[in-house]
């Protein structure tokens, strides 16, 4: 349907070009400027050269002779270019200067463009169809096929699912007929919690650490002496430098605060180190004796 309305459009548009082409210079367009080619261009700037030699010298004068030629040669071209387009079934080259000529001959363009396009679709379609139809004849034999592959397929299974079954039925038969099955009966033991940490011995790894800070804080403190010794007597003195001692100043306490300050000091540390040494001990011990502290001191006090 496409195509055939293209055909028409075409066609219509062809017998206007003809009427067109018919004519002859009747469509030549009135406006110079617009109608104008290259050639016509170029034979109206020779006419007016030659009408300006004209004002000046004869028409013997050579610059006017070669223009003639030229002028001849190029309307002999131009003549000849116009009988080609008319034996075309084109045109003049002023008609197609017209605005509704060019119009004219684009459409007819267009058109004709238009049904080789719709041709050439039609053209792939068919061979479209044509390629189709044999693919679904080579569909058909596979569905065929596949039908009977699938329905021997099904009774096979059927057949080898109905053995598969009695083979299994003649096995338990066999089974029972030959075995005594024995039920053994196994009592599982209830969970319960372990008597033992699974982590270490919290009461020795607190001892062992006292001990090892207290050990630590003590070599410290010896380490310091050793580093920066101090002299207790004169004597030690003397026999550390082995110069003569001419006297000793004693040391005379004043003020016994700031001692009394220091060994409050040290005995607090001490204390408190212990305090929490045998709170983390009792606290341990409840613990593993599954003794709740809270509990112990409501029914306490």
């Amino acid at each position: 349907l496409g195509l055939s309305q293209a055909i028409s459009k075409r066609d219509v548009l062809t017998k206007q070009m003809q009427e067109v082409v018919d004519a002859g210079d009747a469509w030549n367009s009135s406006d110079s400027i617009l109608i104008l080619s290259p050639e016509d261009q170029q034979i109206k700037d020779l006419q007016l050269m030659r009408m300006d030699l004209l004002l000046k010298y004869t028409e013997a004068h050579p610059a006017v002779s070669t223009i003639e030629l030229t002028l001849k040669e190029l309307l002999k071209r131009k003549e000849q270019k116009d009988k080609e387009m008319t034996d075309s079934g084109l045109p003049n080259a002023g008609a197609l200067a017209n605005p509704y000529v060019q119009q004219l001959k684009i459409a007819l363009d267009q058109a004709e463009a238009d049904v080789a396009s719709k041709s050439t679709r039609i053209e792939y379609l068919k061979q479209k169809i044509e390629k189709l139809k044999s693919q679904l004849n080579s569909r058909l034999t596979v569905e065929t096929e596949m039908l009977n592959i699938n329905r021997d397929y099904n009774a096979i299974s059927k057949n080898y699912q109905a053995l598969i079954e009695r083979r299994e039925q003649a096995r338990m038969s066999e089974k029972v007929d030959t075995e005594t099955v024995s039920i053994k009966f196994k009592i599982a033991d209830p969970p319960n919690k372990p008597l033992s940490p699974s982590g270490p011995n919290r009461l020795l790894l607190l001892s062992v650490v006292l001990c090892m800070g207290l050990g630590a804080g003590y070599g410290l403190a010896f380490l310091f002496f050793y580093i920066k010794p101090t002299y207790v007597t004169s004597k030690q003195l003397r026999d550390v430098t082995g110069l003569p001692l001419l006297g000793s100043i004693s040391k005379q306490v004043l003020d016994g605060s700031k001692d009394k300050i220091k060994i409050f000091m040290y005995v607090s540390v001490m204390g408190g180190l212990f305090f929490v040494f045998f709170g983390l001990m009792s606290f341990e011990y409840l613990r593993l004796q599954d003794i709740n502290l809270f509990d112990l001191i409501d029914n306490t006090f």
